[in-house]
């Protein structure tokens, strides 16, 4: 399978571990997965993706599905899920 990576780093590092069960049943706790990076701009729905962001001031690496893409004022907007969540965490919205 090959998932999609949005990070802005000076180190990339192609290889990830699913640590949780949110993206069950495509990704399993305990997965390693290879990842390729790619521009936010050719993201498209249902890619799955891995990225960087702060939640609550914890800095997260999350492996999610995109499930919207829209446009607002002139930007893309990208939203996205754990396949085994029941919504996409508030605030995971990216522009």
């Amino acid at each position: 399978m090959s998932i999609s990576l949005i990070e802005i780093s000076e180190i990339y590092n192609p290889f990830y571990l699913v640590e949780s069960g949110s993206m069950k049943p495509a990704l399993t706790k305990g997965d390693i997965v290879f990842v390729s990076p790619v521009s936010f701009y050719d993201l498209k729905l249902g890619d799955i993706i891995i990225f960087k962001k702060i939640f609550y001031d914890i800095n997260l690496t999350t492996i999610h599905r995109v499930i919207e893409i829209n446009e607002i004022d002139g930007e893309r907007v990208i939203k996205t899920k754990g396949d085994n969540n029941i919504d996409s965490f508030e605030g995971l919205i990216f522009l």
